[in-house]
C-alpha cells in the first residue's frame, strides 16, 4: 500500500473514531521512527481521556475540547510522516477486525432466601488469561463475545417486583488489559421465594466522534429461590447449637467456640451397675441408669455437632473457614496471617469477617499501625458500625497517651524517638513539650527530634498551625521553625 493511501486511510478512520485511527497508525508505524514517541504520547493521552470520561471528573464541554485537540494533534502527526516512518509494505499488517474475547461468569442456579450469594464475571482477550486462578464451579458459563478496551458489566433485576437485592463490589466500567483478566463481583440476596430471572448486561464501550457509544449483550439466567436452607439452619439452632449449613456473619465466633468445646470436652464416664451376688427373683427390667443416659446423650450430641460442623465446613468459603481458625487462635499473629492471605481477593473486603479480623486485631494489639489500617479501610465505611469506628479512634488516642506517660516516666531520646516514629500525627505534642521543658538537661536534644519530625510533616503538607505555634513558643529563637512558618 502506498504511503499516501495509508495516510488517507488513517484520516478516514479518524472520522469514525480516534481509537480506530490510533490503532491503525500503531499497525503501520515503525517502532524505530522518530515520530513513534509522539504516537505513544497520543495513546497515553487518549487512555487518560477515557479514564476521565468514565469517572466523570470533567464536564462534556471540557472532554470535547480534549478530544478535538487530540484529533488535531493526530492529523498534524500524520502530515509529518514520510516513507522512513512506515513499515515496509510486506511488514504492514491488515486492518484488525473488531476484537473478540471471552466472557466467563458464575450465577448460582439456586439461592437461599435472604442470604447473599457471590456472582463473578470475568472478561479477557485470551481464554488462558480468563481461567487463571478461577475455581471451577457448577453452573458456570463461558462465551465468546465482542470486546473493546473499555467494558461495562451490570447485574439487574428483570422484574419490576425486584426479587433480588444486588450489591456491586466492582466499578461498573473497567479497562480490559491485553494479558490479564478483568473481574466484576456482585452479591445477590433473594428477597422473594420462587423462580425469577436475573439479568447480566455486558457492554462494549467505544468513543466515536468524542461521544460514548455502547453495544450491549444481555444474558438472562433463571434462579430458583428457596427457604429450605434457612429452615435447616433454624432447625439446628432450635436444638441449641450455634452451627448451620448456611452461617450468618454473626455466627462466626460461635463456630470457633464450638470447635474449641468439641476438642476440650469429653463425654461423662459410664460405669455399669454392679451385678447381683445371688440369683434373684425375676424383676422388671430397670430403666437405664441416669449416668448411662447422660453418657449416650452426650456422645450422640457430640456426633451430631461434628456432622453439622462437617457440613458447615464444606458449604462455606475459605474466607469464612480461615476466619474461624484465626478466631480460634485469637492472636495478633493469627489475624495478621489471615488478612495477608486474603487481602488480594476482591471479595475479602466486602465480607463481614474482614472487618471483624481488623477490629479484633486492634483490640488485642498495642501496635498503632494496625489501628491506622483499620481506620484507613473502615473509618468512613458503611461496613463498620459507628461505635466500632469511634472505638478505633479512641484506641489510637489511648495508645499515644500511653507513650506520653512513658516519656513522662523516662524522658530519654529513645522514648521520644519511638513516640515520633509510632505517632507521626503527634496529636499530644503539647503534653510532650511540657514534659520536656521540665527537664532542661535533655530539652535541647529531644526538641531537635521533635523539630525534625515537624520539618518532615511540613514537606508532606500534614503540619497543623497549632503545632507550628506550639514549637515557636517553645523555641522562639529557632531558625528552622521560623522558616517553616514563613513558608506556610
Amino acid at each position: 500500500m502506498q504511503i499516501e493511501e495509508l495516510k488517507s486511510e488513517i484520516k478516514r478512520l479518524l472520522t469514525e473514531g480516534l481509537d480506530l485511527a490510533l490503532q491503525r497508525l500503531g499497525e503501520v508505524l515503525r517502532a524505530e521512527s522518530e515520530q513513534y514517541n509522539l504516537y505513544l504520547g497520543l495513546r497515553g493521552r487518549y487512555t487518560a481521556y477515557l479514564t476521565e470520561r468514565i469517572q466523570g471528573v470533567r464536564s462534556n464541554a471540557e472532554l470535547d475540547i480534549l478530544y478535538n485537540r487530540m484529533m488535531a494533534d493526530l492529523l498534524a502527526l500524520v502530515e509529518l510522516l514520510d516513507t522512513s516512518d512506515f513499515r515496509q509494505e510486506d511488514e504492514v499488517v491488515a486492518p484488525q477486525q473488531p476484537k473478540r474475547g471471552h466472557l466467563l461468569y458464575h450465577i448460582p442456579d439456586a439461592m437461599a432466601l435472604g442470604r447473599e450469594h457471590a456472582c463473578r464475571v470475568r472478561i479477557a482477550y485470551q481464554q488462558e488469561d480468563l481461567l487463571r486462578n478461577w475455581k471451577e464451579q457448577a453452573g458456570q458459563d463461558l462465551q465468546n463475545i465482542r470486546v473493546a478496551e473499555v467494558m461495562a458489566v451490570e447485574m439487574l433485576n428483570a422484574l419490576e417486583s425486584r426479587p433480588f437485592h444486588i450489591r456491586s463490589i466492582s466499578d461498573t466500567i473497567q479497562f480490559l488489559e491485553d494479558a490479564d483478566y478483568t473481574e466484576w463481583l456482585f452479591y445477590v440476596r433473594p428477597l422473594l421465594e420462587g423462580a425469577f430471572p436475573l439479568l447480566l448486561k455486558v457492554s462494549v464501550i467505544e468513543v466515536i466522534g468524542g461521544r460514548e457509544l455502547r453495544k450491549d449483550v444481555v444474558i438472562e439466567e433463571q434462579v430458583v429461590v428457596s427457604s429450605v436452607a434457612e429452615e435447616q439452619a433454624e432447625t439446628l439452632r432450635s436444638l441449641g447449637l450455634e452451627v448451620a449449613l448456611h452461617l450468618r456473619p454473626e455466627q462466626d465466633e460461635a463456630v470457633a467456640n464450638v470447635l474449641k468445646n468439641i476438642l476440650s470436652q469429653t463425654a461423662p464416664a459410664y460405669s455399669p451397675p454392679p451385678r447381683p451376688s445371688a440369683p434373684q427373683a425375676p424383676q422388671p427390667e430397670p430403666a437405664a441408669p441416669r449416668a448411662a443416659r447422660r453418657g449416650r446423650s452426650a456422645l450422640l450430641l457430640l456426633a451430631f455437632i461434628v456432622c453439622a460442623l462437617g457440613l458447615t465446613w464444606s458449604f462455606t468459603t475459605s474466607i469464612q473457614r480461615d476466619y474461624w481458625v484465626a478466631a480460634w487462635s485469637d492472636s495478633e499473629e493469627a489475624y495478621t496471617a489471615y488478612i495477608e492471605k486474603h487481602k488480594h481477593d476482591p471479595a475479602f473486603f466486602a465480607a463481614p469477617q474482614c472487618e471483624k479480623a481488623y477490629f479484633r486485631r486492634i483490640e488485642i494489639s498495642d501496635d498503632p499501625v494496625f489501628v491506622r489500617k483499620y481506620l484507613e479501610k473502615f473509618g468512613q465505611s458503611a461496613l463498620a458500625a459507628p461505635e466500632r469506628q469511634a472505638y478505633a479512634q479512641q484506641r489510637l488516642h489511648t495508645l499515644e497517651q500511653a507513650w506520653v506517660e512513658r516519656i513522662r516516666t523516662a524522658p530519654t531520646n529513645e522514648n521520644v524517638g519511638k513516640y515520633v516514629e509510632q505517632f507521626p500525627e503527634m496529636t499530644l505534642l503539647p503534653e510532650v513539650v511540657a514534659i520536656l521543658q521540665a527537664h532542661p538537661e535533655v530539652l535541647a536534644e529531644q526538641m531537635d527530634i521533635l523539630e525534625q519530625a515537624v520539618v518532615q510533616q511540613a514537606h508532606t503538607d500534614s503540619l497543623s498551625p497549632q503545632k507550628m505555634e506550639l514549637l515557636q513558643r517553645a523555641r522562639p529563637d529557632n531558625g528552622r521553625i521560623r522558616d517553616i512558618i514563613r513558608e506556610h
